[in-house]
């Protein structure tokens, strides 16, 4: 997958680390999106879902992720 990323496509983030997509909900976020929609880069996602700030989202997963 290459460096975690605001540009990660989320399909390729969930794909490698599974346990992403429920320490996400946790915190508001579901990179479900309704009918199948593909959710595009992780980026991209969370300005959809009105995340304030995505850089702070991505450092925090980062560390659970422990890909600091």
């Amino acid at each position: 997958m290459g460096p975690l990323s605001l540009d990660t496509p989320v399909e390729d983030l969930v794909r490698e680390h599974p346990e992403a997509a429920g320490w996400a909900v946790v915190r508001g976020v579901s990179f479900l999106g309704c009918c199948d929609a593909a959710p595009g880069s992780l980026g991209d996602l969370l300005r959809r879902r009105g995340v304030a700030d995505p850089e702070r989202f991505l450092t925090d997963l980062k560390g659970f992720l422990g890909r600091e």
